[in-house]
């Protein structure tokens, strides 16, 4: 799946693209989010979704537990 963002709560666009990578999408780059940028997009939103992909994220890549 894909999410096309035109704001993230709690980071900046500089933050996202800070450790991000980028791809050509028909003559476009096309940034995406670096892994500790999203981590902290994911907590400061909060929502029951985003919960849930901090948990998937931490048995797949070992991420930091979410903090209240």
């Amino acid at each position: 799946m894909i999410d096309i963002l035109t704001r993230a709560d709690g980071i900046t666009f500089d933050e996202a693209i800070a450790d991000g990578e980028c791809f050509e999408l028909e003559g476009r780059r096309i940034p995406v989010i670096g892994l500790s940028a999203l981590l902290k997009n994911k907590r400061a939103a909060g929502r029951a979704q985003d919960i849930a992909d901090l948990e998937a994220l931490d048995r797949k890549y070992g991420a930091p537990p979410m903090r209240k």
